[in-house]
């Protein structure tokens, strides 16, 4: 498995990364839950969630992988695939978030 930084994929990626960070996906809210426990896991699912789609961005734009010595197969759709799902749910799970924290501030 190899990084292939070529100026279209980066290109993507930071796109991916930028509009993620626009829907507000690593700007944690300031909640103010009544009991410290679900604030920390409130956090921590956060940094769970933002962690996701990275990976999945890195994954989808970045990761090369050949396997095989006479002919090399390589399994870009696998990562492709992989990244698109872990972006999905990502955003996805961005959404829930958002909406627990509205749910809890009234």
């Amino acid at each position: 498995m190899s990084l292939s930084f070529t100026t279209w994929r980066v290109a993507v990626f930071l796109m991916l990364i930028g509009l993620f960070a626009f829907a507000g996906g690593f700007s944690l809210p300031d909640p103010e839950f009544h009991h410290f426990r679900l604030r920390e896991i409130f956090e921590d699912s956060w940094f769970q969630m933002a962690a996701t789609f990275v990976f999945g961005a890195t994954s989808a734009c970045l990761v090369d992988h050949k396997v095989g010595l006479i002919d090399p197969t390589n399994l870009r759709p696998f990562y492709l695939v992989l990244g698109i799902l872990a972006m999905v749910t990502a955003i996805l799970w961005l959404f829930h978030l958002k909406g627990l924290w509205e749910i809890q501030m009234g």
